[in-house]
């Protein structure tokens, strides 16, 4: 489906830009997304429970690392895990992980 120009001026005017008026390419497509409704509860659903080896109810270093495979850095694993884990329990629960998608990042 063709975007017309108004859809796009309403898209670019909805994100939050820096004073330089530039646009941050992640925030750009996070809005086209939204803006299309490709992001729903059940498709976030499904990929907590993607990350949740074992059906845990949350996700764990381990699940990170299963998950990442050869790409696995204990530190970044380690940061990701710290980001999210607003209960501060080291681990992330599906309340946490839809706090970190929803969240402001400017915050």
């Amino acid at each position: 489906a063709n975007t017309d120009d108004e859809t796009i001026e309403h898209i670019f005017n909805s994100i939050g830009h820096d004073k330089s008026g530039q646009i941050h390419y992640a925030k750009f497509l996070a809005a086209l997304v939204e803006g299309h409704g490709f992001i729903t509860m059940e498709r976030l659903g499904d990929a907590f429970d993607q990350i949740d080896i074992g059906g845990k109810r949350y996700i764990s270093h381990d699940d990170l690392k299963e998950l990442l495979g050869r790409d696995y850095n204990q530190d970044v694993v380690n940061n990701m895990i710290e980001e999210s884990d607003f209960k501060k329990n080291g681990q992330v629960d599906y309340e946490e992980f839809l706090q970190l998608m929803f969240e402001d990042p400017e915050k």
